[in-house]
């Protein structure tokens, strides 16, 4: 659409219902993550180890690492919902520092080897419920956090399909730490961090479909 035809475009819709703040948002989303979450991992039924995880510290900061990588990245989807991304260009790029932080804290605190044997033995295993489950958990709240977005005018379309998919997909992690009694980092990085890393790929693709403005 030219310029001069959007400029008319918008003029004639006339005044239009202010967003609400995108920290106002993103407690509302968190709120209901929250409870989402709570449902999902009691019907799934949690680990049977949890209560010796959760004396665990490393474990502890692991999911807090978790969830306040989904927290920024639904922050920044929110924020890049507007056209000039609620003037906070850099924090898109803090959800990434975050997940620096998670992997730094992942490796140094799991006792497994990573290596070729043990990634090709991981995949010969074939778990796909691991990267189904997050992609199941993910899909509603990810439907909803499109729309949430899409009702903005974001002007950074892949990057807002991106922070969106990988604030569901965090939170899908989360869940699949809690329910699931394997911390074998082979498995982590083949089952749920790769399945992430291609869902989030696919997040910016429907970005581009769904999220463009006008």
């Amino acid at each position: 659409m030219k310029t001069e035809n959007l400029i008319q475009k918008l003029i004639d819709e006339g005044p239009q219902k202010p967003m609400p703040h995108p920290i106002k948002q993103t407690t509302y989303w968190l709120l209901g993550m929250m409870f989402y979450l709570l449902i999902f991992s009691g019907f799934a039924g949690l680990r049977a180890d949890i209560t010796e995880k959760f004396l665990s510290l490393h474990f502890v900061i692991e999911l807090i690492l978790i969830v306040t990588i989904g927290i920024f990245s639904a922050l920044s989807a929110f924020c890049l919902a507007r056209p000039d991304g609620q003037q906070l260009p850099g924090l898109k790029i803090v959800p990434f520092a975050l997940i620096v932080m998670w992997l730094l804290l992942t490796f140094s605190s799991s006792g497994d080897l990573v290596n070729g044997q043990n990634l090709v033995h991981s995949i010969s295993l074939r778990q796909f419920d691991c990267p189904l489950h997050i992609a199941l958990f993910s899909l509603p709240p990810g439907i909803a956090l499109f729309l949430f977005v899409r009702m903005g005018a974001t002007t950074q379309f892949y990057w807002a399909g991106s922070m969106a998919t990988l604030s569901v997909t965090s939170f899908g992690y989360l869940l699949m730490r809690l329910i699931e009694p394997n911390d074998n980092l082979a498995h982590l990085i083949i089952w749920h961090i790769l399945p992430i890393m291609v869902i989030c790929l696919f997040g910016m693709i429907i970005g581009k479909l769904i999220l463009k403005w006008r």
